[in-house]
């Protein structure tokens, strides 16, 4: 993997990382109330599934 690829995931992981403390934070005061959510758990999943479709609908452009 070249240095700039590597860069360009490491960006790419704080943004979900960020977006997906955006998406729990509002919904859950603790991360023991997340994971013992099991709806919660599938909703969180199925947006992260979503948004995957999104991305590769993009890069097929």
């Amino acid at each position: 993997m070249k240095p700039e690829e590597s860069t360009k995931h490491e960006n790419q992981g704080e943004l979900f990382r960020n977006r997906s403390d955006q998406i729990i934070d509002p919904v859950v005061s603790n991360r023991d109330q997340f994971v013992s959510d099991n709806l919660m758990k599938r909703a969180f999943v199925r947006s992260i599934e979503i948004l995957g479709e999104a991305s590769n609908k993009l890069s097929d452009l």
